[in-house]
């Protein structure tokens, strides 16, 4: 049993996001297991899922359930609905139904403390402030050279995809300050105490001014 409880943890992945992301940057897929690993460091991970049209992604499920992800279905409209899903896709709604999910599990487990958003789009910045305005804390994984410096800065720490695959970041030394702004910021300064000198004790007097002040008081026990 834990001597302190462990704080809880939500855990919503912008699957396209990310996953376009790593294959660009890293020619790669999304390491997942990397993913929640760092999610089970922050506290006990008690939602987690992942959002995107799974008919488009479906050799992918398999990694989530394995890392205990729940696959969100969220579909995607074609221009040509006569060509059905060989037509041209538009945006879908998965930006607007991760942030749903998130608002309803902000209002109805307050249990939670930790969100944790696995994108690195900057239209989430909105949701990352009503988060934290209700006292809970935003992490970010995104990848480096690829989520907005602005969506970083606004979370209560940015995490590099990179790091949790033990890769150096993509990223410039300037954005890596900016994403990680707000970890230093939350970090008080200790305080210093600054040693009090040592006061001197005045010099004896001269025998002149003994002798003056002796003089002066009648004392007649000077010399």
């Amino acid at each position: 049993m834990y001597d302190q409880k462990r704080p809880d943890v939500a855990v919503f992945i912008d699957f396209e996001n990310i996953y376009v992301s790593v294959r660009d940057k890293l020619n790669a897929t999304p390491n997942f297991e990397a993913i929640m690993d760092r999610c089970n460091d922050l506290g006990r991970v008690v939602i987690s899922r992942a959002y995107a049209d799974w008919y488009r992604y479906p050799r992918i499920t398999s990694a989530l359930y394995a890392n205990a992800i729940e696959p969100i279905y969220v579909a995607t409209y074609y221009y040509d609905k006569d060509a059905g899903r060989t037509g041209r896709a538009i945006k879908n709604s998965v930006d607007m139904n991760l942030c749903i999910d998130a608002m309803k599990t902000l209002y109805t487990n307050p249990n939670i403390s930790r969100f944790v958003l696995v994108t690195g789009d900057r239209d989430f910045i909105p949701l990352v402030h009503s988060i934290r305005q209700h006292g809970k804390e935003v992490y970010i994984i995104g990848i480096g050279g690829a989520a907005s410096t602005h969506l970083a800065q606004s979370a209560d720490e940015f995490v590099f995809y990179e790091q949790l695959i033990g890769r150096q970041p993509n990223a410039s030394a300037a954005a890596t300050a900016i994403a990680n702004r707000a970890t230093e910021l939350n970090r008080l300064p200790e305080p210093i105490e600054e040693p009090i000198a040592p006061v001197a004790p005045p010099p004896p007097p001269s025998p002149r001014t003994r002798r003056l002040r002796c003089a002066g008081a009648g004392d007649s026990s000077c010399p």
